[in-house]
């Protein structure tokens, strides 16, 4: 089974895992009177399409739906290089609902704390290398997007409005878009079409070229998967792989001896350390849940990191590999200790390697 996560380098872990589907992305959309679901499908198309007055987008426009109760479309009409420091999204999103008003707004699910009438929740996804683009951020610590003051965001029933947002050159020609509760616009090529950005009417005037801004933020992506059998979760991204091992499939309760299933789960993680073209260190870290306290679990830790150490450096072949093994006790948490199926994540011996 295989979840994808896209993770933000600023976001503090907070005892639990944090898992966010690639679809249901950082963001909401906030809808009045509404709340959004999956259920209906409402549209989807992508290439060519109609606006809401009725006219074709443009050739490399493309369009979906929010799945939400209320049907709103978000345009994409154009994705293009302004300079030699921005790529410029801009959207049009249409209220075709037949009642009320709605707010559309990204709001930023990362490090920095974005106001609710910014797009800084839509991204870039730069698939080739596997990395993460969020929007530019200014120097005055505020998007480099559309920021409407007041009731700037709302859009009337059959009304629609423009927005911008201006992100990192990317060193590919095609990219894929998040906005937040929609489908992913997939495949989007680049254009080139030197600035300025002006902004639509009622808007700041954000344009990269004339903002100080303050260091992009580019972040990789993270595979998350869990094997079949349940003997291990691994996370991974470009630099960095990391193997979660049951220590309930590893050991006995209270023990640090290997069991034999052991042999077989080491030698599925020797394999991919031995398929590394960078890996130098390998690093195993043990942990137990918060049962009992630290002066028993930290020994029991360290005892079993060493035990993984000891039977796994002879099933690694590739030259140069030195090792690092250390216990955590109750330390860093992947899940909350509230439940046994909690616990039994916590009680885990990790193993690190660069990619």
């Amino acid at each position: 089974m295989l979840r994808r996560s896209l993770q933000r380098s600023r976001r503090p872990r907070r005892g639990a895992l944090r898992r966010l589907a690639a679809v249901s992305v950082a963001g909401t959309v906030l809808l009045s009177g509404c709340s959004l679901f999956g259920g209906e499908d409402e549209g989807g198309e992508t290439g060519e399409g109609t606006s809401g007055g009725g006219g074709k987008l443009p050739a490399t426009g493309m369009s979906q739906w929010v799945l939400a109760k209320r049907p709103v479309r978000i345009d994409l009409l154009s994705l293009d290089k302004t300079s030699d420091k921005a790529v410029t999204a801009r959207l049009r999103v249409t209220n075709f609902s037949s009642q009320g008003s709605f707010l559309f707004s990204q709001s930023d699910l990362g490090g920095r704390r974005a106001p609710k009438d910014s797009l800084s929740g839509v991204t870039l996804v730069d698939g080739v290398n596997r990395k993460r683009y969020y929007p530019w951020w200014g120097a005055d610590d505020r998007c480099v997007c559309s920021i409407a003051e007041g009731m700037g965001m709302f859009i009337e029933q059959g009304e629609s409005a423009e927005y911008f947002v201006n992100f990192p050159v990317p060193p590919v020609r095609k990219v894929m878009l998040l906005v937040p509760n929609t489908p992913p616009f997939m495949n989007v090529p680049i254009g080139d079409r030197p600035g300025p950005v002006t902004a639509p009417e009622g808007q700041q005037e954000r344009d990269p070229a004339k903002v100080a801004l303050d260091g992009p933020e580019i972040v990789p992506l993270t595979d998350e998967s869990e094997s079949l059998d349940g003997t291990s979760e691994q996370t991974e991204n470009d630099q960095k792989v990391e193997v979660r091992l049951s220590a309930d499939v590893l050991f006995a309760l209270n023990k640090a001896d290997l069991n034999p299933r052991a042999q077989d789960v080491l030698r599925r993680v020797a394999s991919q350390i031995n398929a590394s073209k960078t890996a130098t260190v390998v690093t195993i870290d043990g942990y137990t849940d918060d049962t009992g306290n630290d002066a028993i679990n930290v020994p029991l830790s360290q005892r079993r990191a060493q035990a993984v150490q000891k039977a796994l450096a002879p099933m690694v072949t590739k030259p140069g590999i030195t090792y690092k093994a250390t216990g955590h006790g109750s330390a860093d948490p992947v899940a909350d200790n509230d439940t046994e199926e909690n616990r039994k994540r916590n009680r885990r011996v990790t193993i690190g390697f660069a990619r």
